[in-house]
């Protein structure tokens, strides 16, 4: 009892004590120590997964001597800490102990490691190949080294002992590639021994044969196309045996010596033709010598040609001099070699120096070329200086080019020759121009001077401040004297100033006095008005040339104008706010009217009359809000504006282009148009009128717009009457109709139109509907009678399409096993009803939704399909992994024998009753297999390391967060990711083919006890469900 309560719990006799324990500890050396003591396999394999101490597991893997035991521990290290050629190495170093057999049955068993392949290899045994693929080790490794094996022989040593199916498969591939090779060998040596007996030949040949050279260069070619690399003894995986030699050759040569024959027969032909290339040659550089010498010349001529061009650049113009001096220097090669003809040489001379002369002009011209650009970049402005200091420049610059009259300009040249005769013209308009304003300018000196004499200071004061800045402006070359008879009449004026100022201060009291006075004066408003302005008109002439700044007579004037002028103010804003008052009441109305006018006009589909229907808007809002402040002056102003707004908007209502009343009239309400023309005539009658000077204006403006409105109505009531009196007639023509069904359907359309029709005049409208309601009521009479003969046929169509709703219902219900075998039936019943086919009013709408939503449900249940079965196959593929796993951890909890049978025969029935796709039961198939050529229960270790890496990296790619004890590896991962370019984000759509994808090779995984597959499979259950796939 003691015992028990002091023992840890991972010493505990139940063996699920222990695995709660293993669970919840985290001290590497109790994991280690179950991990190499506990009695139960199972427990011992789960606590070596969780070791992820590499020097835990290295202590326990230098105590270990069994190769069972030792290879489990080096697996798990070599996943915590990699280093696999440690590992091989101590493997090397113990294998010669362990029993061969057992060694690699437990390598064999790890088809996922790397470290089981490279142990393998480690083995160095002589049969190693041929043992593992006739072995019952794992299928990845035997089809590993099946596909590493060379020789002919030893495949069809495995593919005879071999019962593997997917082995003696990748045997006989292997098989027939190495045969194929072989053929191919036998059809290369044949083909080689006939060109070499063409070649022999060719070389006894006499070399007068004209298609000697050709023939040659067709026998080496298919030589040199030939693959004689097959043909070399030790190629892998090519027997040396099995070739045939040719029926024509007399012996079979190798490669080497087949090879060496050719090159003494090409040798013999290559001495034949090089003698006849030897002659052929020397007649040849004869001739090109020759036409060397005449295409240097056409060279020659092509350089005087483009140094004639008038848009050479500047880097054209060195590579010309460049390819001048090679053009020389191939001449002067040229005739060392072979004389030139007379022609040739004369012609040389003279294209030489005509180039060279072209090219110094060319070089003068861009010696300049900077100071014209600098020049040509600043225009001269329209000023006589400025032009005159520039043309100086240009024709300095123009004079140093000197190009020839007799030769093309360069274009450059020309654009700015012109560009400065244009600046020229212009400079003779500019000094035309300041000899006329020097000339105005001494008038107006003589002007000023003789105002000084009159003592004019008004005029003598504006015209001596008008001439200040254009005697400033004038240049010197036209305003030579200018400024001293300017100064000389300033003088004067300054004279005339001060006269002026002594002889206007009396009268300027004066004016005071009579102020001060009209202040205490009984005046009324208006004759007080009066007196004031007369006073302040006499004021403004007397200082008209005077400064008002700092003048005392001005101060006491202005104070004495603003008190007398405070009994005028209150007369004056009561008469303004009555008159404004007035004058806006009738404003709105008129507004209004205009408003009308506007809903008229801008009804109208013309683009020139929306535009003016805008401005009339605007005109009218400014109008609306000038009334409230404006002062007498501003009201005339304003109404004028008004007033040439209503012209406007006259001539846009009388053309007949800018406004269409047949237009107008389907988008106005005529009747309430009608209505509210007249309330706005009635208010404006009631309103009094403003001061008669504003009424008249005012008046006119009203007069105006209510006159184009009444006309409009009267000209729309006029013609809506007229559209009645045509549809009355059309109405009795119908009478008259073959068609009734067409004369129902016209006679609606008829209704239709007359409710459309505006207002008319009431007795005319009502006379024309009694006659054309008498006349609608006995076409529809003949309706009538006609249909009762039709409902019989009617109610046949209705049957016939409540019968293929109610089919098409019943396919809906199928099962998916037979939903697909439905679809050709649903398109014929789909495809027999005939839309012509008529059916009851009442009914035919709710019969028709009922048939389209029949078909609509059977078309989406059709479509979602493949869907469902995915899922179903998805559900199953889960199913069938969840019964291998339930297989697995039960016998990795037993004993150590092999699975026994009858637990592999109920679960392989219950595999193949699964509804999944085919790669799912090859999958769920390739695992169960897996299992049963187990010889002994063994944890997968790679396996878990691989359902960890896969859980991780979903997590990572979902977002989902991870056990606190795999945080290290999460992030060793992450940075992989971005180290690799894969921390960018995914689309989410690509999340679930993602998941589905690293599914499949979960599910291929088994041999993890339940302690680990569980928690790992509640990490599953949760990516699953991020991407709805639980």
């Amino acid at each position: 009892m003691l015992k028990s309560l002091f023992t840890p719990k991972w010493q505990s006799d139940e063996p699920t004590t222990r695995q709660r324990a293993l669970a919840e500890t985290s001290d590497p050396q109790i994991i280690a120590t179950m991990a190499d003591s506990d009695p139960l396999p199972a427990l011992r394999d789960a606590a070596l997964a969780k070791l992820a101490d590499s020097a835990s597991l290295k202590q326990l893997l230098e105590g270990a001597t069994e190769p069972k035991k030792w290879l489990r521990i080096a697996f798990r290290l070599h996943v915590v800490e990699p280093q696999l050629e440690t590992l091989v190495r101590r493997f090397k170093l113990l294998y010669r102990a362990w029993d061969r057999q057992t060694t690699f049955e437990i390598l064999g068993g790890q088809s996922q490691s790397d470290l089981a392949y490279q142990l393998l290899l480690a083995t160095e045994d002589n049969d190693l190949p041929y043992e593992i693929a006739i072995s019952n080790l794992s299928i990845d490794v035997r089809l590993t080294v099946v596909e590493n094996i060379k020789t002919l022989d030893s495949l069809l040593r495995v593919l005879k002992n071999s019962s593997h199916k997917p082995v003696i498969q990748a045997c006989r591939v292997k098989v027939e590639a190495i045969r194929a090779e072989q053929k191919k060998r036998a059809q290369i040596h044949i083909e080689a021994s006939n060109v070499l007996a063409e070649m022999r030949q060719l070389a006894d040949n006499t070399i007068a044969d004209t298609f000697y050279p050709s023939k040659f260069e067709r026998l080496e070619r298919h030589w040199k196309n030939l693959d004689l690399a097959a043909l070399e003894v030790g190629v892998p995986g090519i027997a040396t045996d099995t070739l045939t030699p040719n029926s024509n050759s007399a012996e079979m040569l190798d490669h080497a010596d087949i090879t060496e024959a050719f090159a003494q027969a090409r040798e013999a032909c290559q001495v034949k033709l090089a003698a006849l290339q030897h002659a052929q040659t020397l007649e040849a550089e004869k001739q090109q010598r020759l036409a060397q010498q005449s295409e240097i010349c056409q060279q020659f001529e092509q350089l005087l040609g483009t140094a004639q061009q008038p848009t050479l650049s500047q880097a054209q113009l060195q590579q010309l001099e460049v390819d001048l001096q090679d053009r020389i220097s191939a001449w002067l090669s040229c005739i060392e070699r072979q004389d030139p003809s007379t022609a040739n040489s004369a012609r040389s001379i003279d294209l030489q120096k005509n180039i060279e002369n072209q090219l110094a002009h060319w070089r003068r011209y861009y010696r300049l070329d900077e100071p014209l650009i600098a020049l040509f970049d600043e225009v001269p402005e329209r000023r006589y200086g400025a032009q005159q200091e520039w043309l100086k420049k240009w024709r300095r610059l123009d004079s140093s080019i000197a190009w020839p009259t007799d030769q093309p300009q360069p274009t450059a040249l020309s654009e700015r020759r012109q560009q400065a005769s244009a600046i020229e013209t212009a400079h003779g308009d500019v000094q035309s121009e300041e000899r006329k304003k020097a000339t105005t300018v001494r008038q107006k000196i003589v002007l000023l001077q003789r105002h000084c004499q009159n003592r004019d200071l008004a005029a003598a004061t504006k015209l001596a401040d008008y001439l200040a800045p254009k005697i400033a402006a004038t240049h010197e070359d036209f305003g030579a004297g200018l400024q001293r008879k300017y100064d000389t009449a300033l003088t004067q004026l300054a004279e005339v100033r001060d006269w002026h100022l002594f002889a206007i201060t009396p009268k300027k009291e004066q004016l005071c006095s009579a102020m001060e006075e009209l202040c205490g004066d009984n005046l009324e408003a208006l004759q007080r008005a009066a007196a004031i302005k007369d006073l302040q008109t006499q004021w403004q002439k007397l200082t008209a040339s005077q400064a008002v700044d700092n003048d005392p007579l001005w101060e006491r004037f202005n104070t004495a104008r603003k008190i007398a002028y405070q009994p005028c103010q209150a007369h004056y804003d009561e008469q303004n706010r009555i008159q404004t008052a007035n004058y806006q009441r009738r404003e709105d109305l008129i507004v209004e009217l205009s408003n009308l006018l506007d809903t008229v006009v801008s009804n109208s589909p013309s683009p020139t009359t929306e535009k003016n229907v805008e401005k009339k808007t605007a005109a009218a809002s400014v109008t609306g809000t000038a009334v409230q402040t404006e002062t007498e002056t501003d009201t005339e102003t304003d109404t004028d504006t008004d007033t040439d707004k209503d012209k406007e908007r006259a001539t846009e209502t009388e053309n007949p282009q800018n406004l269409r009343l047949s237009d107008a009239r389907e988008a106005i309400d005529w009747k309430d148009l009608d209505q509210k023309l007249s309330k706005v005539q009635r208010d404006w009658q009631k309103s009094a009128p403003p001061s008669e000077k504003k009424r008249r204006k005012q008046q006119a403006r009203f007069e105006a717009n209510n006159g184009k409105l009444h006309q409009l109505l009267l000209r729309t009531k006029q013609q809506n009457l007229q559209l009645r009196h045509e549809l009355v007639s059309s109405a009795e023509k119908l009478l008259e109709h073959e068609s009734l069904e067409h004369a129902i359907r016209e006679a609606r359309t008829l209704q239709q139109q007359w409710k459309t029709i505006g207002i008319t005049f009431y007795k005319a409208d009502r006379e024309q509907w009694q006659l054309f309601r008498r006349t609608i009521d006995q076409l529809f009479s003949r309706r009538d009678k006609a249909q009762n003969e039709r409902t019989s046929g009617l109610r046949e169509g209705a049957d016939q399409l409540i019968e293929l709703t109610q089919k098409i219902e019943q396919l809906c219900k199928l099962p998916d096993s037979c939903l697909k075998a439905s679809r050709g039936e649903f398109q014929q019943l789909s495809q027999s009803w005939d839309t012509s086919i008529e059916l009851p009013r009442d009914s035919a709408k709710k019969l028709l939704q009922r048939f389209d939503q029949s078909r609509e449900k059977y078309r989406k249940h059709f479509a979602g399909l493949s869907k469902r079965l995915q899922r179903d196959a998805h559900v199953a593929l889960i199913r069938g992994a969840q019964m291998l796993s339930n297989a697995e951890v039960d016998y990795l909890n037993g004993s150590d024998a092999p699975i026994d049978a009858d637990v592999l025969e109920p679960l392989r029935e219950a595999i193949n009753t699964l509804e999944c796709s085919a790669q799912s039961r090859l999958l769920l198939d390739t695992r169960l297999e897996q299992l049963s050529q187990s010889s002994s229960p063994q944890i997968n270790q790679s396996g878990i390391t691989q359902l960890q890496q896969l859980a991780l990296e979903n997590e990572i790619l979902l977002g989902i967060e991870s056990p606190k004890n795999c945080s290290q590896e999460r992030m060793r991962l992450q940075l992989e990711r971005l180290k690799k370019g894969l921390g960018s984000a995914t689309k989410s759509s690509n999340h679930r083919a993602m998941v589905l994808e690293s599914f499949v090779i979960w599910v291929t995984i088994g041999g993890i006890p339940e302690a680990i597959r569980q928690p790992l499979e509640e990490r599953r259950e949760k990516i699953f469900k991020a991407v709805g796939l639980q």
